[in-house]
């Protein structure tokens, strides 16, 4: 895999680390497991979310067997 990968993922979300917003809302960090198919594994990432993608990443979070897809520039380093 390239040092930065910009692609189409697909993972599930693992946990929600996000801040209450004035409005109620939450936004912010959230760890995912990316499938890498030609890699044969799965890593964690972070990602910074808005409110209503925060709210998608909540749900899928909460129901068993989710999958989401992100779209984005993997950068391999320090994992969470």
């Amino acid at each position: 895999m390239e040092a930065d990968q910009q692609d189409v993922f697909i993972g599930t979300v693992e946990r929600l680390d996000g801040e209450l917003n004035p409005d109620g809302g939450r936004s912010g960090a959230v760890v995912l497991a990316l499938l890498l198919p030609e890699e044969g594994e799965t890593i964690r990432a972070r990602v910074d979310l808005s409110p209503d993608q925060y709210a998608i990443a909540d749900k899928a979070h909460m129901t068993n067997g989710a999958y989401i897809q992100v779209a984005g520039n993997l950068r391999l380093g320090q994992q969470p």
